[in-house]
C-alpha cells in the first residue's frame, strides 16, 4: 500500500511538472511563431532589397525580373507546405499528449476510489504514518542544515587553526586530554560496576590494589597535561602579543614552545610503556609481599630450631666440661655467627612486619571507603523490584502487541496480493510505462524547440542586414557627391 501511493504520488508531481512544462511549450511556441513572422517578413524584405540592388548594379530586364519573382514565388509555396506539415505534425503529437494525460487523470481517479474503499482503520494509521513521515523527513532536513552549517564552522576552525600550528597543537592536547578523562571514567564505572554485595566487596578488594596506583598515576598525568594546556596557552598569548614588537624574542619563545612540544609528544607517545611498566612493578612488589611472608615462616621455623640447637649445645657442654679450649672457641665462633644471623633475621622481620603493617593501614583506609555497602545493596534491591515489575507488564503487553502486529501484517499481505491480481493495478503499471514514453517524446520535442530556436535567431541577420544597408546608403551618399 505504502509503495502504491508512493506510486500515486510520483505520478502526481511527475504530471504537475508535465502540465508546467507543456504550458512552458506552448509560450515558447507562440514567441517563437511570433518571432519567426518578424524573421519571415524581416528576410522577405531583405531579399527584396538585395533583388533590386541587384538588378540596379545588373540593369537587368523585366522579363529576368518576372521569372526571379515565380522563382521565388515556387520557392514561397514549399516553405509554407513544409512550415503547414510541421505545425500538423505538432498538433498530431499534442493530441496524443492529451490523451495520454486523460487516461492518466482516469487512471488516478479510479486509483483513489479503490484505495478509499479499503479498511478505515488502515486508511487512518496510512495517514498517520504519512503524517510522522513528514515529520521526520522536516526534522531531518532540519538537522541536516544543522550539521552543514557545524561542518562549514568546523571548516572555518580548522581553516583558522591550520594558520597557527601553536594553537593547533594545543586543540590536539586537549581532544588528547578528554580521552585520558574517558578513560578515567570507564576505570571508575567498572569499579562501580552492579553486583551481589559480596561479590562487589570482593571485587573491590581485588581490584582497589590494582586501579589505585594507575588511577593516581592517570590522575597525575591530566593535572601535568593541565598545566602544560595552561602554560602553553599563556605564553600562546605571550607570544601573540610580542610577535608584533620584538622578532628575536618571537623566534626564541617559538624555539621553546617547540621543544615543549616534541617533549609533550615524547610523554604521550611513552604513555603506554609507562602505564605497562607500573603496572608489571605493581605485580613485582605484590610478589616480593608474598615472597616475604614466605621468607618471615621460614625464619620462624629457623628461629625454634636454632633455639633448640643452643639448648642443645649447652646441655652438651656442661656434661662435657673436660672439653678442650679450641673446641670452646670453635663453638663461641659459631654462637656468634648464629647470633648475627638472628640479630639480621630479626631486623629484617621487624622491617617487614612494618611494610606489611603500612599495607593493611592502606587497605583498611581503602576498605573504609567502601563502607556504604548497605545502601548500595537496598538501592539495588529497589531497582531489582522496580525492573522486575516493569517486566511482568511488558510480558503481559507483549501478547497482545504480537497479536495486533501479525495482523497488520496479515491485511497488508492481502492488500499487497489482491493488488497484485487487480487489473487497474496492472493498468496503472502500463500508464505508468506510457508516461514515461511520453515523457521521453517531450525531452525530443524541447531539444527540437531549442534546435529551432537556434535555427530562428534573427539576430544576427538582422544586425547584419542593417550594417550592409547602411555601408550601401553611405556608398550611394558618396557617389552622388561625386557625381
Amino acid at each position: 500500500m505504502n509503495n502504491l501511493m508512493s506510486e500515486i504520488e510520483k505520478l502526481h508531481s511527475d504530471l504537475s511538472k508535465g502540465e508546467c512544462d507543456r504550458q512552458n511549450l506552448l509560450i515558447y511556441e507562440k514567441k517563437a511563431e511570433e518571432e519567426a513572422n518578424i524573421i519571415r517578413t524581416l528576410q522577405g524584405r531583405l531579399l527584396d532589397y538585395n533583388k533590386i540592388m541587384d538588378l540596379i548594379n545588373t540593369n537587368s530586364e523585366l522579363d529576368e525580373i518576372e521569372n526571379e519573382l515565380a522563382k521565388l514565388h515556387e520557392q514561397r509555396c514549399d516553405a509554407e507546405k513544409s512550415l503547414t506539415e510541421l505545425v500538423e505534425e505538432r498538433r498530431a503529437k499534442e493530441d496524443e499528449i492529451r490523451k495520454i494525460e486523460n487516461e492518466i487523470e482516469e487512471q488516478k481517479t479510479r486509483n483513489n476510489a479503490k484505495f478509499h474503499s479499503v479498511n478505515p482503520a488502515i486508511y487512518d494509521e496510512y495517514e498517520e504514518l504519512k503524517k510522522q513521515n513528514d515529520e521526520l523527513l522536516a526534522e531531518y532536513q532540519m538537522k541536516q542544515d544543522e550539521l552543514n552549517e557545524l561542518n562549514q564552522t568546523k571548516e572555518q576552525f580548522d581553516e583558522h587553526l591550520a594558520k597557527f600550528p601553536l594553537k593547533h597543537q594545543a586543540t590536539l592536547l586537549y581532544e588528547r586530554l578528554m580521552e585520558l578523562e574517558g578513560k578515567k571514567l570507564s576505570i571508575v564505572n567498572e569499579i562501580n560496576a552492579e553486583g551481589t554485595p559480596d561479590e562487589q566487596r570482593e571485587r573491590l578488594l581485588q581490584t582497589v590494589i590494582r586501579t589505585t596506583d594507575e588511577i593516581n598515576v592517570i590522575q597525575k598525568q591530566l593535572d601535568e597535561i593541565n598545566e602544560q594546556i595552561e602554560q602553553l596557552t599563556q605564553e600562546l598569548r605571550e607570544f601573540d602579543i610580542e610577535m608584533e614588537n620584538v622578532v628575536g624574542e618571537k623566534n626564541e619563545k617559538y624555539r621553546e614552545l617547540k621543544l615543549k612540544e616534541i617533549q609533550l609528544d615524547e610523554f604521550l607517545n611513552s604513555y603506554d610503556n609507562l602505564r605497562a611498566e607500573e603496572e608489571l612493578r605493581i605485580d613485582e612488589i605484590s610478589a616480593e609481599v608474598v615472597r616475604l611472608l614466605e621468607l618471615i615462616s621460614i625464619n620462624m621455623t629457623n628461629l625454634c630450631l636454632t633455639s633448640q640447637n643452643a639448648n642443645q649445645d649447652l646441655i652438651e657442654f656442661k656434661m662435657n666440661e673436660n672439653i678442650s679450649i679450641s673446641a670452646m672457641k670453635e663453638l663461641y665462633v659459631c654462637l656468634q655467627e648464629e647470633l648475627y644471623e638472628m640479630d639480621k633475621s630479626k631486623e629484617n622481620l621487624q622491617m617487614d612486619n612494618k611494610q606489611i603493617s603500612e599495607r593493611i593501614k592502606e587497605m583498611n583506609e581503602k576498605i573504609e571507603e567502601f563502607e556504604n555497602i548497605d545502601e548500595l545493596k537496598i538501592h539495588k534491591e529497589q531497582k531489582q523490584r522496580e525492573l522486575q515489575n516493569r517486566r511482568k507488564i511488558l510480558a503481559e503487553e507483549l501478547p497482545k502487541t504480537n497479536n495486533s502486529y501479525q495482523k497488520l501484517m496479515d491485511e497488508l499481505e492481502q492488500t499487497k496480493f489482491e493488488l497484485e491480481k487487480n487489473d487497474e493495478y496492472i493498468k496503472l503499471k502500463n500508464a505508468e510505462k506510457k508516461w514515461q514514453c511520453v515523457e521521453k517524446n517531450l525531452d525530443i520535442l524541447r531539444e527540437e524547440v531549442a534546435q529551432r530556436e537556434v535555427e530562428t535567431n534573427y539576430e544576427f541577420f538582422k544586425k547584419e542586414a542593417l550594417r550592409l544597408k547602411e555601408a550601401y546608403n553611405a556608398v550611394l551618399i558618396a557617389s552622388m557627391k561625386l557625381c
